[in-house]
């Protein structure tokens, strides 16, 4: 069987060694939710301002098939800021981080862009998609 897993986080490079990008849904804690998430990180960002709020996204995917790796892949994404303050009222459903990871150019958060707006940025999901659409071509090609 064929198995793709993924798993990414958010880069804050003002936060230095206090942020892991690695535990992006778990740095407030085991128990807290999402609501308690933004406020703490836009708590850990308050004296941070401009160039200084930057964050961009980055994820690793993988493709085994019977336990065996066949590629491995990690991607940046688009750099933006955190937001000064949470989204009131909130978004709606997705992962909490986009309704305060920023893009200035566009006036808008992660979860507000359009799909031509991300892949504009040069998404990390756009740019998976391409690269897993192509290796699984390959992969998927009979042998000649």
């Amino acid at each position: 069987m064929l198995a793709i897993a993924s798993d990414g986080g958010l880069q804050v490079p003002a936060l230095g060694p206090g942020w892991d990008s690695r535990c992006t849904h778990r740095f407030a804690g085991p128990g807290a939710d999402d609501a308690q998430r933004l406020e703490h990180l836009l708590e850990l960002m308050r004296s941070f301002r401009g160039e200084d709020r930057r964050a961009s996204w980055v994820e690793a995917l993988a493709v085994a098939v019977n336990g065996r790796l066949l590629g491995a892949w990690e991607i940046q994404g688009a750099t933006g800021r955190i937001a000064d303050r949470a989204p009131a009222p909130p978004q709606g459903p997705g992962f909490w981080a986009c309704s305060v990871w920023s893009f200035p150019q566009y006036g808008k958060t992660y979860d507000q862009l359009s799909p031509q707006e991300l892949e504009a940025l040069g998404d990390h999901w756009f740019r998976f998609r391409r690269l897993v659409q192509g290796f699984l071509r390959l992969y998927l090609a009979p042998a000649r």
